[in-house]
């Protein structure tokens, strides 16, 4: 609650080179499914206060945070009422005009395109994103297995091509085979790009599309 208050005073509460006596009203209100403290308070009001034993100064007027308990449906009074209303479903059995209005129209044909809408775009959204984020992670994790198992198959290679070579050289030169055998591999099946695969090897892009050229399936 307190974050979104401070969220809602940065944004719109003040203007960069405003004295503070010039901030703008911002009120924060809370519905929640109960009695927030217990005390049988269907309101309750969090400000920021001068307190001291003999003297108490509203640091705020008129601002802070309100928090409802949205089961308070005591039509007697305009809060009851407000709480009757928001909680509603239908809006025929609501009496304030701009919230009946705002549920009728969300009921409709209209409201549910507007909705429908909103969703599409939103999923649409998020859906970019995803993939995004999906693709970033299969690229690490090949990433890494193609470094594992390029070190494992160079050492191999590197140690069987060593007996004859001798053992330093082979296993260089084995992992050095074992790397471009796996980054050909992993730009066949589209999980790296030519330039990474270039980069990791350290040689230009035409050369590794040379070598991807040279090295049989």
């Amino acid at each position: 609650m307190i974050y979104n208050r401070a969220m809602l005073v940065a944004g719109y509460g003040l203007e960069r080179g405003k004295r503070y006596r010039e901030l703008r009203h911002s009120i924060v209100v809370v519905l929640l499914d109960g009695d927030f403290l217990g005390n049988g308070i269907p309101l309750y009001r969090i400000a920021y206060c001068l307190k001291q034993p003999s003297h108490y100064l509203d640091l705020e007027p008129g601002q802070g945070i309100y928090i409802a308990n949205t089961r308070d449906k005591d039509v007697g009074t305009a809060l009851g009422q407000l709480m009757a209303d928001i909680t509603a479903t239908d809006p025929s059995r609501i009496k304030d005009p701009v919230l009946s209005r705002s549920l009728e129209m969300l009921k409709s044909n209209k409201g549910r395109e507007i909705m429908g809408t909103y969703y599409y775009e939103t999923m649409k959204k998020y859906k970019k994103e995803y993939e995004a984020w999906v693709q970033k992670e299969m690229k690490e994790k090949y990433m890494a297995q193609w470094r594992a198992e390029g070190r494992e198959k160079g050492l191999a290679e590197g140690r069987a091509e060593g007996i004859a070579e001798g053992r330093a050289e082979g296993i260089a030169e084995g992992r050095d085979k074992g790397m471009k055998v796996t980054l050909v591999s992993l730009y066949r099946k589209n999980l790296i790009s030519a330039e990474d695969a270039a980069a990791e090897l350290s040689i230009s892009v035409e050369a590794f599309l040379k070598l991807a050229d040279e090295i049989a399936d």
